[in-house]
């Protein structure tokens, strides 16, 4: 199978992570689930499972356990079972699931005909869905955060070719909050961590709503935080070495920041609050106006990299899968 789809795309097998010092096995299970698009398990009769009073042979439990993990992160559509024809004990939760089936037992003993069928499948699929929006986003970060002070025509012809028309804005000089809140017209949809830069540009954003109030225009404003109780607030500040509690204190005045200028204007401001740290923070601008940059905990301010920032135009296939994200994101996180 790996000779076969590697040809479609790039393969890695498991037992070949190494696992260093420090880490366990959970840990490497964790950070892989982020770096791939699809997963497949190949179930086996490896163990001998004694259930109410009957005695089955199926797949080690760890499979069971790397398939849920798995599962949960890509979803079931990207996440496939490979049975060599026998008869598997397996957990009543993934009855109704439609397997692989590869035919170890060809006259021939000719392997890569046996797989054929199966891979052939995978391979439609992989067409089909392609990779993961989350990685292709990162993916032109961490190559365009390579970038100092000029692109390279290398770096635009692989802009162009994913639809990327023009690049509006400094790498090196970022995207200043208060030019963000200047620009705005009708919308501005905001995903990072605490938010409390806004808070800092208190009278610029209370001048940009007061624009809008005057516009009598449907606005709208929504902002994405991180979870000041979740996982992943506790280890994104313990890897900056920033106190939790004053990380709490920043989100708690930002949203009470702006509840308030929501009661006082009237304006649509809606806020929620996400568990999973995304790779990248991003700022969107009246639906078109897009900046991003990746997340690194290298500093009290919680990333050390310049933004990538761009206008779309036309019929944009990328800033619609970066919206498209968002919206996921919005849709999947608690109202405040």
């Amino acid at each position: 199978m790996e000779y076969r789809l590697s040809k479609k795309a790039e393969v890695t097998i498991w037992d070949e992570y190494i696992v260093s010092l420090g880490e366990t096995t959970l840990d490497i299970l964790i950070g892989a689930v982020e770096k791939f698009d699809f997963a497949i398990f190949i179930f086996s009769n490896d163990d001998i499972i004694n259930s109410r009073g009957r005695v089955f042979q199926g797949p080690r439990d760890n499979v069971i356990f790397e398939l849920g993990l798995f599962m949960s992160k890509l979803g079931k559509n990207r996440v496939y079972i490979i049975n060599a024809k026998k008869q598997l004990k397996i957990p009543s939760d993934l009855e109704g699931i439609t397997f692989g089936i590869i035919d170890q037992d060809r006259d021939d003993n000719n392997l890569i005909a046996a797989v054929s069928p199966v891979c052939t499948i995978l391979e439609n699929q992989i067409d089909k869905l392609g990779k993961r929006k989350e990685n292709i986003i990162k993916s032109i970060i961490d190559q365009s955060l390579l970038v100092n002070e000029h692109i390279p025509k290398s770096l635009q012809n692989h802009f162009s070719k994913i639809g990327i028309d023009r690049i509006d804005y400094s790498f090196k000089t970022g995207f200043s909050i208060k030019e963000s809140i200047d620009t705005v017209q009708l919308s501005l949809s905001f995903l990072g961590i605490a938010g409390i830069k806004w808070v800092n540009e208190r009278e610029v954003f209370s001048n940009m709503i007061k624009r809008l109030v005057l516009r009598k225009t449907n606005n709208q404003i929504r902002f994405l935080l991180l979870n000041p109780d979740s996982d992943s607030a506790i280890s994104f500040n313990k890897a900056r070495n920033f106190p939790i509690e004053v990380f709490k204190e920043e989100v708690n005045n930002t949203i009470h920041f702006l509840i308030d200028i929501r009661e006082k204007s009237g304006i649509d401001i809606q806020i929620k609050l996400y568990d999973e740290l995304p790779n990248w923070r991003m700022t969107i601008i009246d639906g078109f106006k897009i900046a991003l940059g990746n997340y690194s905990p290298m500093s009290k301010d919680g990333y050390n990299s310049p933004q990538l920032i761009f206008k779309s135009g036309g019929n944009w296939n990328f800033s619609h899968n970066l919206i498209s994200y968002y919206e996921e994101k919005w849709n999947t996180s608690k109202i405040i």
